[in-house]
Order: C-alpha cells, then structure tokens, then sequence
C-alpha cells in the first residue's frame, strides 16, 4: 500500500528543506522514497523530484491567461489540479503500489486551512489506496518569536480542515551543510542535545 506525507506551512518554513533533507535519509538508508513537487511557483527545487506541477500546470501561465494575480494564482493552479485528479494519478502508478512518496505543496497557508482544493485531492488520494499523513512545518525562527504562537494556531487550523494524522515540524534548518529536523512528542532534554550538538549550544 503506498504513503504519503502531505507537506505543508508558511512560506519559509522549511517544507522544501525537509523534503530535501528527508529524500538524502531515504537514500543513506537505501530505502525507496519519491518527491511530488505540487508548488506551481517552485522554479528552485534543491531535490531530485519524480513529478512535478509545472508540467501539468504553472502559477504564471494561470496569471497570464486569467490576468490574475499571484495569490488568486495559486488558487486556480490547485483547483486545476483538482479537476485534473487523473493526471496526479497516472504519475502515482507509475511509481509502483509500494511508494512512500511526498507531496510538496506551496506556502500559501489558505490552501491547507480553508481552501477545498487541496483537502479534495488528499481525499482522491485516500480513495485511490494511500495512507497519507500531513507534516505542518514551522521555521525556527517563528518559533523563536511571536509568531512561534500564530504557527501553531495555523498547524491546528491544517488538521482540522484536512483532518487526518498529523505530525508537527517545529523546526527544521540547515547548519554546516546538514539538514535538522526538531518535532514534538520529543522532550526538552533530547530536544536541547540535538540542538547541542548541531549548533554547539
């Protein structure tokens, strides 16, 4: 049965970076992972990607056609992939019934929160067999500051509207060329080591 982690969260938050990050573990391990890129504005993706939206759809063709702009955009793009459920579909199979595949999505929080485009599309998923998850990033540095409240507020408005297992990134950046990812249920002293020993905290 394949899975799926819909990736999702502000702009900047480190969506892409985990995927990244995720995909180079996948690999070390030797274990199969896939990458469905479903941002139509994404031109610098940091991972090899096995589908991507801009072959099927992209936010400057939905601008220039319907002289919308770049929110409205955005809008159109999952709406489109939506109605064209089947071309998604056809690019699952060809990855086998075993795939572990994650889905990129854009950073526009609206469409994980109140918009039903993408929460369509995770419903065809389940109906075409894939146990799917979602993973709410939040950037470190929103953690560290006001934001570090409005994140999660957006993190429990994505489960409610997707409504589905839900895992909860609450930091995930680069040092010294390496990828960490902090999550909770994790405690405060393994939280603080791994911190240690990426940052010399």
């Amino acid at each position: 049965m394949p899975f799926g982690e819909i990736v999702c969260g502000s702009p900047g938050s480190g969506k892409s970076t985990y995927c990244h990050g995720k995909n180079q573990l996948f690999n070390a391990l030797n274990r199969p992972i896939s990458i469905a890129n479903l941002d139509p504005a994404n031109e610098n993706i940091p991972y090899p990607f096995d589908i991507d939206i801009s072959s099927l759809i992209t936010l400057k063709d939905a601008m220039d056609t319907y002289g919308l702009g770049p929110n409205g955009g955005m809008l159109y793009c999952m709406e489109y992939l939506d109605a064209n459920f089947d071309w998604l579909e056809e690019k699952l199979k060809e990855l086998g019934p075993d795939a572990y595949v994650l889905f990129d999505l854009p950073g526009q929080v609206e469409l994980s929160t109140s918009h039903d485009s993408v929460k369509s599309v995770v419903n065809k998923l389940t109906k075409i067999g894939f146990r799917v998850s979602t993973w709410s990033n939040a950037s470190f540095g929103e953690c560290l500051t006001q934001d570090g409240i409005s994140s999660p507020q957006c993190t429990s408005a994505t489960h409610i509207t997707l409504w589905m297992p839900q895992n909860t990134c609450l930091c995930c950046f680069y040092h010294s060329g390496r990828c960490f990812i902090l999550s909770y249920p994790i405690s405060t002293s393994f939280r603080r080591w791994i911190l240690s020993r990426s940052t010399g905290i």
